[in-house]
């Protein structure tokens, strides 16, 4: 499966690592409570992307894309570091992971 969250103007997208807490912790409920088989997950999306009906002006990417330079450089936000940190640990039984926060000041 796949979802995500398109409402990101900031770096510090606290609002996604939300979002992406929240869903898998519902989809590892679905799991180990409901006997779902659940084959992977997929984060919509890497990078700032194209979009048919609005252009390059919503910013859903985990990595912010600067589309007004020749080169399109690329910039992790938060959700990145929160993600990597996701994979690695294999889910939520880490406190880095699990009290996670976008702003570090709140970690």
């Amino acid at each position: 499966t796949e979802n995500g969250l398109n409402a990101c103007g900031t770096f510090k997208d606290q609002n996604r690592i939300t979002y992406i807490k929240e869903y898998l912790n519902n989809v590892m409920k679905a799991i180990n409570t409901d006997g779902c088989n659940v084959k992977g997950y997929f984060v919509w999306t890497l990078m700032d992307t194209f979009e048919w009906s609005s252009g390059y002006r919503p910013k859903m990417g985990m990595y912010y894309v600067d589309f007004s330079k020749d080169d399109k450089p690329r910039f992790p936000r938060s959700s990145v570091d929160f993600y990597r940190k996701l994979i690695q640990d294999r889910g939520f039984d880490s406190a880095a992971v699990r009290d996670y926060r976008a702003f570090p000041a709140d970690r």
